[in-house]
Parts: structure tokens; sequence; C-alpha cells
């Protein structure tokens, strides 16, 4: 656990955070502006104070079913929003601007099961590559 501005940081927070240095990273418009952002580690290292968030959105059209959404009511936010778990990055404490509210574990359950599937090849991928086929061509 972490803790900023006198608030304790901790897993599965709401928060908004400053993503604006962000705006050019891989010619992508992705980040650009103040944003809510869920905490997916709090702790600081010794050698940093940063810490890992995923990012979410509230420009909901274009997103398919599998995005996990939030509602106003329970999560503390102003709009539904939905969690964008591939776009997961790691800022500075100094980036948080105010915690907002806090998703239930459930919700967190959820997300762990997205980021790891984002960090876990397929079995067919896995048999392809024992196998010695080049499946990224």
């Amino acid at each position: 656990m972490s803790i900023y501005r006198g608030i304790n940081i901790e897993r599965g927070q709401i928060w908004t955070a400053n993503l604006e240095e962000d705006r050019e990273i891989h010619g992508c418009n992705v980040y650009g502006k103040s944003r809510p952002v869920i905490i997916i580690r709090p702790e600081k290292t010794k050698y940093t104070d940063c810490i890992n968030i995923v990012p979410l959105t509230s420009n909901i059209r274009d997103l398919n079913d599998d995005y996990i959404k939030l509602y106003t009511i329970s999560s503390g936010l102003s709009k539904e929003c939905v969690i964008v778990p591939e776009q997961i990055k790691t800022i500075s404490t100094s980036k948080l601007i105010k915690h907002v509210g806090n998703i239930d574990k459930t919700i967190m359950l959820k997300l762990e099961i997205q980021i790891a599937e984002l960090f876990t090849p397929s079995i067919k991928d896995i048999i392809l590559y024992l196998q010695g086929v080049d499946y990224n061509v």
C-alpha cells in the first residue's frame, strides 16, 4: 500500500489521473486528458514512486460486450464507463488527482482475468511455438 496526499492508495480504487503527457505515445491519441483510472498495483518500490493503473473510458458506443462496465451508483463515477485493460499503464503517484471510489472484488477479479489473458498465450499458440511454427506471420 502507498500513501499519497494522506490517502492510502489501494488496489481496486478509482482515481482521476492526469494522463496529459502521454498524448503522442506510439502515434496514438489514446490518452491526453485527466480521466478515471483503476489502481491495479499500488505498491511503490524503493526505486520509484510509480504505480500500475488501467484507464476507464466513457466512450462506450464502439466497444463490444467483453469490456467490464462500471455504473455510476456503485463506482462513484459521474458517468457510466468501461475498463480498458489493454491500456494498462505505469504512472507516477504525482499524476493522481482525486480518489473517486472503489470497484468491488467481483469486478476486480474479472479485471485481473482480462489482464492475465492479455499476457498469457493461448494453448494453440504454445503448441504452434513448440512445433516451430511461426504463428506471427
